[in-house]
């Protein structure tokens, strides 16, 4: 009989980085910071208790530093773009089944035009907002040739001449 495989350690799963998340995501955490003043006073701690002084404190400093992190962040990657989704392309691959052709039906729905790239075309292409292209997305040339065709022709197609 073969010796048993060694199970290894509970700690070697146990990371900084695996710390670091779970503690932005609790103790660290602004919202969870406030939970402690707020049980307190429902407990009946009087404001002046240095309990309560530091657990409001302490929320008071995760609070600053999120606010921070917010504004920081603001400023590095800037507003979020309004989307006006019938002015996009949303290309899909895989979409002539599965959960590519679910996603492919709903931009349909909305009206935007959808490119769908998959291995097999079905045969009835003619679905409205939806163009079917055999692609293999493993093979860099034919996902080459299909952008140039979609830059060429689905720009007409879609009315996005100017955005391509």
């Amino acid at each position: 009989m073969p010796p048993k495989a060694r199970q290894p350690a509970w700690h070697t799963f146990l990371t900084l980085d695996l710390i670091v998340y779970c503690a932005k995501r609790t103790i660290l955490q602004p919202f969870f910071a406030w939970m402690l003043p707020l049980s307190l006073r429902a407990v009946t701690i009087p404001y002046s208790h240095l309990s309560f002084q530091l657990t409001a404190a302490y929320a008071t400093l995760l609070t600053f530093f999120w606010v921070l992190a917010s504004i920081s962040h603001k400023i590095a990657y800037g507003s979020a773009r309004e989307v006006d989704i019938s002015e996009e392309l949303v290309v899909i691959t895989g979409g002539t089944s599965g959960l590519g052709q679910i996603i492919a039906d709903f931009y349909r729905m909305k009206g935007t035009p959808v490119a769908v790239l998959d291995i097999k075309v079905p045969e009835d292409e003619e679905e409205n907002g939806v163009q079917y292209y055999k692609c293999d997305v493993g093979n860099a040339s034919e996902v080459q040739a299909v952008y140039k065709t979609l830059t060429d022709e689905v720009c007409d197609f879609c009315g996005l001449i100017a955005s391509c």
